[in-house]
């Protein structure tokens, strides 16, 4: 017993004398390391700031004017008649309620997306709860919306000497828009 609390208090002097020993003031080596990472990493950050301030200034830089938004519509608008005009040929069901038809057109932009529908359609779509929403549709239910959007209705003349045509039904042009592959698809129904 006497060995055993002799090792004790033994232990127990060893333990105070060790924390009362001054902490030495050396640098391990462990701390240059971890000093030159935390400078690295700040430098990082710097030039990442800097990165994205040069990145805001060159969007804003060629973002495209109106005149421009205003010419890109103009030939989106052309070009959705006239894909429309070919996509429309005779079948069976132009005599009972209508055939389909379905037009993509790649690349188009949100800002000609919106010049194409309207500015005031487009921000009542975009309202709600979502900001940055996937998609947009817009369905114009009345021939006049969608003379507002195409201008004339498309038709295309199926018999020799235009006595037979096919002509567009006004209330049924739905146009989807598609944030990420940037896809605009326009689709509806026409009729003999």
């Amino acid at each position: 017993m006497a060995t055993t609390l002799t090792t004790a208090r033994a232990f127990g002097n060893s333990i105070e004398n060790n924390c009362a020993a001054p902490v030495s003031n050396k640098k391990r080596p462990r701390d240059d390391e971890l000093e030159s990472l935390r400078k690295e990493r700040d430098q990082l950050k710097a030039a990442l700031a800097a990165t994205q301030q040069e990145l805001e200034t060159l969007k804003k830089q060629y973002e495209p004017s109106e005149e421009d938004v205003a010419k890109s519509v103009e030939s989106l608008r052309c070009d959705l008649k006239r894909q429309i005009r070919k996509a429309m040929v005779w079948r069976p069901s132009c005599k009972t309620n209508g055939a389909r038809l379905s037009v993509v057109f790649p690349n188009v932009s949100r800002a000609e997306y919106r010049g194409l529908i309207g500015a005031e359609r487009f921000d009542k779509m975009s309202k709600g709860k979502k900001a940055e929403k996937k998609t947009f549709t817009y369905s114009a239910k009345t021939a006049e919306e969608v003379e507002s959007i195409l201008g004339d209705l498309p038709g295309a003349s199926i018999r020799y000497g235009g006595w037979l045509s096919l002509s567009f039904q006004g209330q049924g042009l739905r146009l989807v828009y598609d944030t990420t592959t940037r896809k605009l698809t326009a689709a509806g129904k026409y009729v003999l």
